[in-house]
């Protein structure tokens, strides 16, 4: 199961940031591209969504990575270090894009 397949899959949450994030992903006017690698959705998501929706997106990529064992996450964030790493881009790009605040 890939990571959009994953989001559709699952019940409606009482978590405040994972709430958001699926609210923000489903209105999404333009289609991210379909991957379970959070680097490259963190690319395409980062100047899309609020810190709350970040939050969300974070937690939703821990679920799915811990969810099932034969999920699409790429073979190279297999390790703790390099998974965190790649969901934290996000932030990353937020944090560097000058123009980002002036969005939310």
């Amino acid at each position: 199961m890939d990571f959009f397949e994953f989001l559709m899959f699952t019940d409606k949450q009482d978590d405040k940031d994972l709430s958001s994030f699926i609210l923000a992903f489903k209105k999404l006017e333009t289609i991210p591209p379909r991957t379970s690698d959070p680097r490259i959705l963190s690319r395409f998501l980062y100047r899309k969504l609020n810190l709350q929706e970040t939050r969300g997106f974070k937690k939703w990529f821990r679920f799915y990575r811990d969810y099932d064992k034969e999920n699409e996450i790429p073979i190279d964030l297999f390790y703790d270090i390099e998974f965190d790493s790649s969901i934290n881009l996000i932030v990353s790009l937020q944090l560097s894009d000058p123009d980002y605040n002036k969005i939310q």
